[in-house]
């Protein structure tokens, strides 16, 4: 059986293979001329992928054991969590910017700050947001410093 790396390729692969004699995961990158093919079907796609298995032709990608998947999937799920922290600052600097306000001086998120960004003259509405906007600060770094902790531990222990 062929199957392509992708979001769920793992969690398929767990479940298929111990049915299958041979498995083999392919690199999309390497295989993406099926997307691009003049004749896209799935029926079209197996049969091109069925003969490049058979000619043993199949651009391979390592199958990570599942100690590496999971410490990859943390990582990935840590840049997703900082990706939203950073938004989330974003739009706080935003309210500033857009009022001619400086923020405070070192750490603007801190929580000593977060009187001063509740004292900040605007509109009902905007208050509501920064409130949100403070308290998903916070909870995200409780969530990234759990992370952190629990990928220490995992990249410095043997599987």
């Amino acid at each position: 059986m062929v199957l392509e790396a992708t979001t769920n390729a793992w969690t398929t692969y767990v479940l298929i293979v111990p049915l299958l004699t041979h498995c083999v995961v392919a690199n999309p990158l390497h295989v993406r001329w099926i997307a691009e093919a003049r004749v896209k079907t799935d029926a079209a796609d197996v049969l091109r992928l069925a003969k490049l298995l058979a000619a043993n032709l199949i651009p391979k990608v390592w199958v990570p054991p599942i100690p590496v998947r999971e410490l990859r999937s943390l990582v990935i799920y840590r840049q997703r969590l900082v990706k939203i922290q950073t938004m989330t600052k974003n739009r706080l600097h935003s309210v500033l910017h857009c009022r001619h306000i400086a923020a405070p001086v070192g750490q603007p998120f801190a929580e000593k700050n977060r009187v001063w960004w509740l004292a900040l003259e605007v509109s009902p509405t905007e208050r509501l947001r920064i409130r949100h906007d403070l308290a998903t600060l916070e909870h995200l770094g409780g969530q990234i410093a759990d992370l952190e902790i629990e990928l220490h531990r995992l990249s410095t222990t043997t599987p």
